[in-house]
Protein backbone atom coordinates (compact mmCIF):
# COMPACT_ATOMS: atom_id res chain seq x y z
CA UNK A 1 0.00 0.00 0.00
CA UNK A 2 3.05 2.20 0.00
CA UNK A 3 3.11 2.76 3.77
CA UNK A 4 5.97 1.82 6.02
CA UNK A 5 5.26 -0.81 8.65
CA UNK A 6 7.75 0.32 11.25
CA UNK A 7 6.82 2.55 14.17
CA UNK A 8 9.47 5.17 13.42
CA UNK A 9 8.01 5.98 9.99
CA UNK A 10 4.55 6.64 11.43
CA UNK A 11 5.66 8.24 14.70
CA UNK A 12 5.19 11.81 13.48
CA UNK A 13 1.97 11.15 11.56
CA UNK A 14 -0.30 10.16 14.45
CA UNK A 15 -0.22 9.01 18.06
CA UNK A 16 -2.22 6.47 20.05
CA UNK A 17 -2.78 8.50 23.22
CA UNK A 18 -1.81 7.00 26.55
CA UNK A 19 1.20 5.59 28.35
CA UNK A 20 3.01 2.90 26.33
CA UNK A 21 2.95 0.65 29.41
CA UNK A 22 -0.78 1.15 29.89
CA UNK A 23 -3.07 -1.74 28.99
CA UNK A 24 -6.20 -1.32 26.88
CA UNK A 25 -9.46 -2.72 28.17
CA UNK A 26 -10.85 -5.40 25.86
CA UNK A 27 -14.63 -5.49 25.74
CA UNK A 28 -15.97 -8.81 24.44
CA UNK A 29 -18.31 -11.72 24.86
CA UNK A 30 -17.25 -14.07 27.65
CA UNK A 31 -13.75 -15.30 26.70
CA UNK A 32 -13.37 -18.97 25.87
CA UNK A 33 -10.36 -21.28 26.18
CA UNK A 34 -9.08 -22.49 22.82
CA UNK A 35 -6.86 -25.55 22.34
CA UNK A 36 -4.37 -25.17 19.47
CA UNK A 37 -1.94 -27.70 18.03
CA UNK A 38 1.45 -26.07 17.46
CA UNK A 39 4.84 -27.15 16.11
CA UNK A 40 7.81 -26.48 18.37
CA UNK A 41 11.52 -27.11 18.07
CA UNK A 42 12.26 -29.58 15.28
CA UNK A 43 8.59 -29.84 14.23
CA UNK A 44 7.40 -31.63 17.36
CA UNK A 45 3.65 -31.23 17.91
CA UNK A 46 2.39 -29.75 21.16
CA UNK A 47 -0.83 -28.25 22.53
CA UNK A 48 -1.24 -24.60 23.56
CA UNK A 49 -4.20 -23.21 25.46
CA UNK A 50 -5.14 -19.65 24.59
CA UNK A 51 -7.91 -17.31 25.59
CA UNK A 52 -10.14 -16.26 22.70
CA UNK A 53 -12.11 -13.02 22.76
CA UNK A 54 -15.05 -13.11 20.36
CA UNK A 55 -16.81 -9.94 19.22
CA UNK A 56 -14.16 -7.81 20.87
CA UNK A 57 -13.55 -4.08 20.85
CA UNK A 58 -11.25 -1.58 22.52
CA UNK A 59 -11.52 2.20 22.74
CA UNK A 60 -8.41 4.14 21.74
CA UNK A 61 -7.80 7.85 21.35
CA UNK A 62 -5.77 8.96 18.35
CA UNK A 63 -4.27 12.40 17.91
CA UNK A 64 -2.76 13.75 14.71
CA UNK A 65 -1.68 16.98 13.05
CA UNK A 66 -4.59 18.13 10.88
CA UNK A 67 -2.08 20.06 8.74
CA UNK A 68 0.31 17.10 8.53
CA UNK A 69 1.12 14.61 5.81
CA UNK A 70 -1.96 12.40 6.37
CA UNK A 71 -5.65 13.24 6.66
CA UNK A 72 -7.91 11.60 9.25
CA UNK A 73 -9.34 9.35 6.53
CA UNK A 74 -5.83 8.22 5.53
CA UNK A 75 -4.89 7.53 9.16
CA UNK A 76 -8.03 5.41 9.60
CA UNK A 77 -7.07 3.52 6.43
CA UNK A 78 -3.55 2.96 7.81
CA UNK A 79 -4.96 1.58 11.09
CA UNK A 80 -7.44 -0.60 9.18
CA UNK A 81 -4.59 -1.95 7.01
CA UNK A 82 -2.68 -2.84 10.18
CA UNK A 83 -5.72 -4.67 11.51
CA UNK A 84 -6.09 -6.65 8.32
CA UNK A 85 -2.45 -7.43 7.56
CA UNK A 86 -0.85 -7.58 11.04
CA UNK A 87 -3.59 -7.98 13.67
CA UNK A 88 -3.00 -8.47 17.40
CA UNK A 89 -2.44 -11.47 19.68
CA UNK A 90 -1.56 -15.08 18.95
CA UNK A 91 -2.12 -16.64 15.53
CA UNK A 92 -2.68 -13.27 13.86
CA UNK A 93 -2.40 -12.75 10.09
CA UNK A 94 1.19 -11.51 10.40
CA UNK A 95 2.05 -14.97 11.80
CA UNK A 96 0.05 -16.96 9.22
CA UNK A 97 -3.03 -17.08 11.45
CA UNK A 98 -6.64 -16.11 11.10
CA UNK A 99 -7.36 -14.42 14.43
CA UNK A 100 -6.77 -10.94 15.83
CA UNK A 101 -7.85 -8.83 12.86
CA UNK A 102 -9.50 -5.49 13.63
CA UNK A 103 -10.95 -2.39 12.01
CA UNK A 104 -11.95 1.13 13.02
CA UNK A 105 -15.61 1.77 13.78
CA UNK A 106 -16.80 5.33 13.99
Amino acid sequence: MGWAKDKMSMRGAFFIDGDENQMLEIKSDTPIMREDMVKVGMGTADIRYRGEFRNWSADINVSFNENGQYSLEQIINIINAGGYVCGVGEWRPERDGQYGMFHVEA
